[in-house]
């Protein structure tokens, strides 16, 4: 073998590696979660429904963000109940977005249950999202972008302050889905101190639920 045949071999196999590393980084730490009274052991089980939903009722491939984002908010609807509390929801979508491979990274904003209350708005969950998982191989690049965004109420509890125009009724999670694209790029994300979404205490839970 040529001097020149080695060199293209090593940089494919070392492409080809790095590949698959990507593909097997699991973050299993981010399924260790319980959301209040939800526990670990259900956790788990909401994650094998998603794993099987996924597998039984999704393409073989996933080619673009609109249509990740289609699939993501038909399944949460498939799994909602009426009557599911803010840590159910919590649960369930992150057991959706684990289903996937995503990886956790933050909740937005600071002190978010309370200042959703205060403000009339939302409580936002980021991940990233390895799109090879998902396309196979795509060729715009690697890393996708996550949100999962629980409304609160839609009057703030501030007086003063206008209610949310976003014809998103309180209680209701939606998910939003970006491939990456070098025309339009996803920002660059930071990753909290936390493996786990956060959740509301039990006094600001209700604010949360549906009604």
């Amino acid at each position: 073998m040529s001097f020149t045949a080695k060199i293209l071999s090593f940089i494919l196999f070392a492409t080809l590696a790095g590949y698959i590393v990507t593909i097997l980084d699991f973050h299993s730490e981010q399924d260790q979660c319980s959301f209040g009274p939800v526990s670990n052991q259900r956790y788990r089980q909401l994650l094998a429904d998603a794993e099987w939903y996924q597998m039984k009722q999704w393409p073989p491939f996933v080619w673009s963000g609109n249509t990740l984002e289609r699939l993501l908010n038909a399944q949460f609807q498939e799994m909602s109940e009426q009557n599911d509390s803010a840590y159910e929801k919590i649960a369930k979508m992150h057991a959706m977005f684990r289903g996937i491979g995503a990886d956790f990274l933050y909740t937005e904003p600071n002190n978010p249950f309370s200042q959703a209350v205060d403000l009339g708005s939302s409580v936002s969950f980021g991940y990233h999202i390895n799109v090879h998982r998902l396309a196979l191989f795509y060729p715009l690049g690697r890393t996708g972008w996550l949100i999962g965004s629980l409304a609160g109420p839609v009057e703030p509890g501030i007086p003063g302050r206008h209610g949310r125009t976003d014809n998103q009724p309180q209680g209701h999670l939606r998910v939003i889905a970006w491939y990456p694209n070098p025309v339009d790029p996803i920002p660059t994300l930071s990753r909290g101190q936390h493996s786990c979404p956060a959740v509301p205490n039990s006094d600001l839970a209700p604010f949360f639920k549906a009604n």
